[in-house]
């Protein structure tokens, strides 16, 4: 099952363990926002792909770490058009190292 859900709804997952990915599309969120999001992703495996499509703000270092600190699962990972700068790419960077099952990366138009 795939999802496209807003930051704000996200704990509507919170006992469905049957969603494997899930697609954040044009939102407008900060750092906290994302850690709040990855907070809660964190405490669902079945989440095996992740798309982020347009952020309209940048990651920043922090937000980059949650979405880094989350990799070690994914088997499909798109951050299109976040506005990631270099320093945010080399922490992602940095944590594929430990990512074993990754089979697809999309960090297009950034």
């Amino acid at each position: 099952m795939n999802l496209i859900v807003k930051p704000s709804k996200i704990s509507i997952l919170k006992y469905n363990r049957s969603v494997i990915c899930i697609a954040f599309d044009g939102i407008h969120i900060g750092t906290e926002g994302i850690k709040e999001i990855f907070s809660f992703l964190k405490t669902h495996q079945s989440i095996t792909s992740l798309e982020i499509n347009g952020i309209y703000s940048r990651l920043g270092v922090e937000g980059t770490r949650e979405i880094a600190s989350f990799l070690s699962n994914e088997n499909q990972l798109t951050l299109w058009d976040v506005n990631m700068q270099d320093e945010e790419a080399k922490i992602v960077a940095s944590s594929l190292k430990k990512n074993k099952s990754l089979k697809m990366l999309n960090l297009g138009n950034n």
